[in-house]
């Protein structure tokens, strides 16, 4: 418990910080001076902590890593890894997207549009939340014949709806790309140079006109694939400069990066009607919070000349693009917040108050796999003469568990093995468990430890190696019982 609060104060602490400092950058405030300057200008680069492509790389890293390690076993234990990841992205993003006309209200639309990224920084680094998560509240029980066929069933949509955006990406991208030509004007070649420059982002941005396109976008996330792409119109000089403003912000931001990422968490949790709608509310958050930082400081006037913008280019651009325009269901919200100011808090407290409760209360929820008696999952043909050591450890002690003298063996196994319980399935670990604690070691060749908390218990096997499995108590444990059966000595 302690380890998981320091650690979720430091996530915390680093993604308002982190968050903060992007802000002050989009707001102005020079980058830190190093001792070594470079001849070209080191570009402003907004992203708050990690780009959003960094848990499904993550993940895919894992899965080639448990492969290659220990197969078809290394495999599965991907399997249980993403399906935690699925359980938390769905509880969140359907919670997220509840709360969202509150936030929206209160905070601005950055720390809104960041609230969907949260995910990838819970999971920055696995093993620690893994390795530490909290003990369950509740088990979503799913017999393991049937999660085996649910793996299967998930596994193939994955594919098909992770496969079947990335090809539409690039049969979009080809037809746009295939009928586009360099902006030859010189002035707006300059103006978006400018824009540029004004925002200190220096990294190759190709400019194009597309007769394809339906309305300004940009897309590609590294130095060859980045571009903006103009739709075959005339656009007046002011109108260029918000377009500009608005698409540089977006790259700035890594905001087609997080597009991928929305993606990803669609083809994760395809299933599920409710996630596609929160990543199109995701992505209209993205879209607000540009809106948000072209305009600021801008007077009525400028606002009503963006709005006629967006209404003149409405239309969606397709694939892993950002947009300035949108279709007609978000656009009556943009309208409206365009042209009405409210203050709102900028939200670097929400962010991390998020990121905290988000830590702190991973792994509360698991999945388990099989249902029955101690007997049944655990104990198997063991009997009272096994136990070799008993202890036990009050919930209000500060020392550890006592060992015991001598048991009542019959009472305290007969007991033990008639809980009813749920074999956990993911991959987390639980070294800190609160509350009251019952140590037994069973066997003397073949070695193994049973630990019974208020909720869980843990069974810790010796055999060429120690692992590690939990079960779910589905009943509430008599301690009296058991501490009756126990004797200290004097």
């Amino acid at each position: 418990m302690i380890f998981r609060a320091i650690w979720a104060l430091f996530l915390s602490g680093f993604v308002g910080f982190s968050f903060r400092r992007a802000w002050r950058w989009e707001h102005g405030a020079p980058l830190p001076e190093y001792p070594l300057n470079f001849d070209e200008p080191k570009t402003k680069e907004t992203v708050v902590w990690v780009d959003a492509l960094f848990l499904p790389a993550l993940l895919l890293a894992l899965f080639l890593l448990f492969a290659a390690m220990d197969g078809m076993d290394g495999v599965k234990r991907f399997l249980f890894l993403s399906l935690d990841v699925m359980l938390v992205i769905s509880i969140y993003f359907l919670l997220l997207m509840f709360l969202l006309p509150v936030l929206r209200k209160f905070f601005s639309a950055r720390a809104c549009a960041t609230m969907w990224v949260l995910p990838v920084f819970l999971f920055w680094q696995a093993h620690v939340l893994l390795e530490n998560a909290a003990a369950p509240m509740f088990a979503i029980y799913i017999p393991s014949n049937i999660l085996t066929l649910l793996f299967w069933v998930w596994g193939i949509g994955f594919a098909a709806v992770f496969a079947g955006r990335t090809i539409s990406h690039i049969i979009f991208r080809r037809r746009v790309m295939s009928v586009s030509y360099p902006v030859h004007d010189p002035e707006v070649q300059a103006l978006f140079e400018q824009v540029k420059k004004e925002l200190e982002y220096y990294h190759p941005v190709a400019l194009v006109i597309s007769p394809a396109a339906a309305a300004p976008f940009s897309m590609g996330t590294g130095k060859r694939t980045r571009v903006t792409v103009l739709p075959e119109r005339e656009f007046s000089r002011q109108e260029l400069q918000f377009i500009f403003l608005h698409e540089i912000h977006h790259l700035q931001r890594g905001d087609v990066s997080t597009k991928i990422f929305f993606a990803f968490c669609q083809a994760l949790c395809w299933f599920n009607p409710l996630i596609w709608i929160a990543t199109r509310k995701a992505s209209d958050d993205l879209e607000l919070s540009c809106d948000e930082i072209v305009l600021e400081n801008m007077d009525e006037g400028m606002r009503k000349q963006y709005a006629e913008l967006l209404l003149d280019t409405a239309g969606q651009a397709g694939g892993f693009t950002t947009c300035l325009s949108a279709a007609a269901e978000t656009m009556r919200y943009r309208l409206k917040h365009i042209v009405k100011v409210r203050e709102r808090w900028t939200g670097t407290l929400l962010l991390s108050i998020a990121m905290f409760l988000c830590v702190m209360s991973y792994g509360t929820i698991a999945v388990s796999t099989d249902r029955g008696t101690v007997a049944e999952l655990i104990t198997g043909d063991r009997t009272a003469a096994d136990i070799t050591y008993v202890s036990y450890r009050l919930a209000d002690s500060d020392y550890f568990a006592e060992e015991a003298q001598t048991w009542d063996g019959e009472g305290l196994f007969s007991y033990l093995t008639s809980l009813e319980a749920e074999k956990l399935s993911g991959p987390n670990q639980y070294p800190d468990i609160d509350g009251q604690e019952l140590h037994l070691s069973i066997g003397h060749d073949d070695l193994w430890y049973i630990s019974l908390y208020d909720r869980m218990i843990e069974v810790c096997w010796i055999r060429n190696g120690i692992s590690m499995e939990y079960f779910y108590l589905r009943s509430d444990v008599d301690w009296a019982l058991i501490e009756n059966s126990l004797n200290f000595g004097t």
